[in-house]
């Protein structure tokens, strides 16, 4: 993926790192990197949002996690969209 990515906050003033897709519309990158399905959340081994590294993200089940954003992902690389065509849990600069 490239382009532009922020902290962004919350409304419980908890920062992750955003991305704007095209059609898309703003994501969560560490749950793209991560798969993140319907129902699941994100937590971080480390406990930093910043480390989006793989190995650092596990799938938790929760039940307010509304956005499938393996399906968003699978579709823009579908679409063809350059900026997200690089393997899931790489990132280019």
């Amino acid at each position: 993926m490239t382009g532009r990515f922020w902290l962004s906050h919350g409304a419980r003033g908890i920062g992750y790192v955003t991305a704007k897709l095209p059609g898309y519309g703003t994501q969560v990158v560490a749950r793209l990197i991560a798969k993140a399905g319907y129902r699941e959340q994100v937590a971080y081994r480390d406990g930093d949002r910043l480390n989006l590294h793989p190995d650092n993200l596990v799938l938790e089940p929760c039940s307010h996690a509304r956005a499938h954003s393996a399906v968003v992902l699978e579709l823009c690389q579908a679409a063809g969209h350059k900026r997200f065509t690089a393997p899931v849990g790489e990132v280019s600069a």
